[in-house]
C-alpha cells in the first residue's frame, strides 16, 4: 500500500487536556494534606479532652490553659503541627514518585 505524502495525517491518539500532568499529582496531594490536617485536628481535640480529664483527676489547675495566652499558644502549636504534617506528606509523596517502590520509599524516608 502506497501512502500519499500530501494527504493530511490523522492522529489516532487521544489528546490530553491542558495541564493534565499537573492535576495527576495536585489532587492526591490536596486530598492527602486535607485528610491529614483533619486527622491532626481531631487528635488534638481528643488529646485536649483527655489531658483536661487527667489533670482534673489529679488536682492540677487548668485555668491557665483557657486564657488568651494559653489558647494562643495552643493555636500556634497546632498550626506548626499542621505545616509539619503537610510538609512531610508532600515530601513522602514526592519520594514515592521518584522511587516508585513503596517499601524502598519507606526505607529511604526513615533513613
Amino acid at each position: 500500500m502506497l501512502l500519499n505524502p500530501l494527504a493530511p495525517r490523522v492522529s489516532l491518539s487521544v489528546p490530553r487536556p491542558a495541564g493534565s500532568s499537573r492535576t495527576k499529582l495536585r489532587r492526591p496531594t490536596l486530598f492527602l494534606s486535607t485528610f491529614l490536617v483533619l486527622a491532626l485536628c481531631f487528635a488534638a481535640v481528643a488529646a485536649l479532652v483527655v489531658a483536661g480529664v487527667a489533670a482534673h483527676s489529679r488536682g492540677v489547675s487548668t485555668s491557665a490553659w483557657f486564657t488568651g495566652t494559653g489558647l494562643g499558644d495552643l493555636v500556634r502549636e497546632l498550626g506548626d503541627l499542621a505545616l509539619a504534617t503537610i510538609g512531610y506528606s508532600v515530601l513522602g509523596m514526592a519520594l514515592g514518585q521518584f522511587v516508585r517502590s513503596a517499601v524502598f520509599a519507606v526505607i529511604v524516608g526513615f533513613a
